[in-house]
């Protein structure tokens, strides 16, 4: 099955493999839960002991709290809106238009030209 995918694809799946076994190990164990729950309690008396919320503690270490991805997220989608609308405006000035009807002229009364 692999000769039908494509090199790139073949190489990612080792990758993959290679480091995704021993991660759903991992995650799968007892321990995990364990050392997960004392990161959770760790970070929450970390904030709590030095008298700052997690979201300073966040940027004073350069790392974004969820507002930050959330608010990215929203400006990410706007300006994906915008775009798309930007460009079906481009694709309408490219179709042609058709051609205006010729203006008719004023109809002639019966009887007399002067």
């Amino acid at each position: 099955m692999t000769a039908g995918k494509p090199r790139w694809r073949q190489a990612f799946d080792r990758a993959e493999r290679t480091v995704g076994g021993p991660l759903e190990g991992i995650v799968a164990s007892p321990r995990y839960v364990d050392v997960t729950l004392l990161v959770r309690r760790v970070r929450g008396t970390a904030g709590t002991v030095l008298g700052l919320p997690m979201t300073t503690l966040r940027y004073v270490l350069n790392v974004p709290a969820r507002g930050d991805i959330r608010r990215l997220g929203h400006q990410i989608a706007a300006l994906t809106n915008e775009v798309h609308d930007l460009a079906a405006g481009i694709e309408d000035l490219r179709q042609p238009t058709a051609p205006s009807p010729p203006a008719r002229r004023p109809a002639r009364k019966a009887g007399g030209d002067a």
